[in-house]
């Protein structure tokens, strides 16, 4: 295994290039379990503003 290293390294980053991930893997968390849908561009964007506007307005009671 020493002896391959260098040639399994080139092998290696030569497949994260092309993007070859028979050999080179792919990291993935274990909250990918977690994953229920898949919501689009577009309705995430929509969510998430929506969520920002109502934080600013409560945290504007605050500040006056």
């Amino acid at each position: 295994m020493r002896d391959a290293l260098h040639v399994e390294r080139a092998r290696f980053e030569r497949a994260g290039r092309n993007a070859d991930y028979e050999v080179r893997m792919v990291w993935a968390s274990e909250a990918t379990d977690l994953i229920r849908s898949v919501e689009s561009a577009a309705r995430l964007t929509r969510d998430i503003g929506a969520a920002a506007e109502q934080l600013l307005r409560r945290g504007a009671t605050f500040v006056g």
